[in-house]
């Protein structure tokens, strides 16, 4: 989904707009992509693979906060 330097791969994001739409989309990236920087997974020396493991770890955490009625906006 998301790759050692941040960037999106693009039939992620679509595949992701399909389903959430587009502005929740650009917040679940927005979330995904801030919690690898704080996590410092966004470097040329982490694999690709980690990288994208826990992104997919992260998003599953996300749909299940919005699932369970959690707001990050409130």
């Amino acid at each position: 989904m998301i790759t050692n330097k941040g960037t999106i791969v693009f039939s992620h994001y679509k595949r992701l707009e399909k389903r959430h739409g587009p502005d929740k989309s650009i917040g679940i990236l927005q979330r995904i992509i801030d919690t690898l920087d704080q996590e410092n997974l966004l470097k040329p020396e982490i694999s690709n693979k980690l990288v994208s493991e826990r992104s997919l770890q992260i998003y599953k955490d996300i749909i299940n906060d919005y699932n369970s009625g959690f707001n990050p906006n409130s």
